[in-house]
């Protein structure tokens, strides 16, 4: 609750309790969320060295645990933090091991959204095409879901097309 209503400092406080009781009593599946959640809150601080670290820490705890679904939701994120600083590469890694596992589990709102971030670092490495393929895939997706980020990508794809009818040579 603290996280949704921007309240990131009791959100770090509580989370790195929560991580505290799930190491105590040996619940590793509680302990990986909880580093995720932290870095989620790192993330959104601004704290990206922080974030990663945190992320990598989850998805190797979660992985550890066979818990797939999970690797998913935490790589997608740490995808997102690592787009943030610049190193696609390990993006585009993370959000295509997040888009896989995604999709093997039929979470078609995470394929989309996960779509959307991959076609975001497409663009980012000037991987135009592709980034405009996967920001439709995302769209077919997340548009009939009513998703609001829907708009969002509707918006990317407008604007990439507007850029490429400006830099056509006429």
């Amino acid at each position: 609750m603290h996280e949704e209503i921007g309240q990131i400092e009791e959100a770090l406080n509580l989370y790195g309790q929560a991580r505290e009781v799930f190491r105590r009593h040996g619940i590793t599946r509680g302990e990986g969320m909880s580093l995720l959640s932290l870095g989620n809150c790192h993330r959104a601080r601004g704290h990206l060295d922080t974030a990663i670290a945190h992320y990598q820490q989850a998805v190797a705890i979660l992985d550890g645990i066979n818990d797939q679904w999970s690797v998913a939701w935490a790589s997608y994120p740490l995808g997102l933090a690592y787009q943030q600083i610049g190193q696609h590469d390990e993006a585009l890694k993370q959000h295509q091991l997040a888009l896989k596992l995604f999709r093997r589990f039929d979470d078609r709102r995470c394929e989309g959204l996960t779509l959307a971030a991959l076609g975001d670092t497409f663009d980012a490495t000037g991987q135009h095409d592709d980034a405009q393929r996967s920001w439709q895939q995302a769209l077919e997706i997340l548009d009939p879901l009513g998703d609001p980020h829907a708009g969002a990508v509707r918006s990317l794809i407008a604007q990439a097309e507007r850029a490429r009818r400006t830099s056509w040579p006429a």
